[in-house]
């Protein structure tokens, strides 16, 4: 399945290397340009490919938003580069679908890096917000500072009301969201769902990591029996002082893990 208009950025690497391309899958209502820092560490030794998913960023809007939807969308991107093999990261829902895609698609992923996230059913925590920003009309605020100061009475979380600034974008003096609100809110659940088998693929026997934030909560150690079982060469490692956004709140001790698999 092709995907039109789908918005990427390549980082080529500054050395010679023999290592599949890096592709970067970003958050909910995230988008590439989130993870520039990573793409551009990695670029070091690495191909990176980060790429904004459907609904997101500067991609094309599509009527339905769902995990197959996205993991097609990872698809298209290496059909249309024709590249082979890849290594593969996700953060949070991007982490989500490159399980979801190692799962479906493992001959092409060498190694899969997941960042703060389980394949496992989430509670679907942010309809609430959702709800309220289906009636935030953006076309009445003068700027940033403005939605940022309203944004903080409605959501107490100071990374999540920055990480929908930067989702806005000024066209003809009005200010609208880069992402596909009424979509994503109407697909939500799906997104939050668990990954099982055979339901979404057979076993990923490659190496994977799972990288989660020790105080966030996306990650319990109950969730091992379920990890296991879908990627059998899993391993799981918890970063002090990180919460969900590990690679902003620790971002040195991220990279270096992460290239240190990658590269090992």
């Amino acid at each position: 399945m092709s995907i039109d208009n789908l918005f990427y950025e390549v980082y080529e690497s500054r050395v010679e290397t023999k290592n599949p391309p890096i592709i970067l899958l970003h958050g909910l209502l995230g988008m590439g340009k989130n993870l520039g820092s990573i793409a551009r560490y990695l670029s070091s030794n690495n191909k990176v490919i980060s790429m904004d998913f459907p609904n997101h960023g500067s991609s094309s809007h599509t009527q339905n938003i769902s995990l197959d939807l996205l993991a097609n969308s990872v698809l298209s991107i290496l059909n249309d580069l024709k590249i082979e093999k890849i290594n593969l990261l996700g953060h949070s829902l991007g982490g989500k679908v490159a399980m979801l895609f190692a799962l479906r698609n493992p001959k092409k992923v060498n190694k899969l890096i997941v960042a703060d996230m389980a394949p496992v059913s989430y509670p679907t925590k942010l309809s609430l917000m959702f709800d309220a920003l289906s009636y935030f009309d953006l076309s009445g605020f003068n700027s940033r500072k403005e939605i940022s100061l309203e944004l903080s009475h409605h959501i107490q979380d100071e990374q999540v009301i920055q990480l929908l600034i930067q989702n806005i974008k000024k066209i003809n003096n009005e200010f609208s969201w880069r992402f596909n609100l009424s979509c994503i809110r109407k697909g939500y659940a799906d997104l939050c769902r668990g990954l099982s088998i055979p339901e979404d693929g057979c076993p990923f026997k490659n190496p994977m990591l799972l990288i989660y934030g020790k105080k966030s909560n996306y990650w319990h150690s109950d969730y091992g029996e379920t990890l296991n079982k879908l990627f059998l060469k899993s391993k799981v490692l918890g970063i002090e002082d990180a919460g969900h956004w590990i690679h902003i709140d620790q971002p040195n001790t991220f990279n270096e893990q992460i290239s240190s698999f990658i590269n090992n």
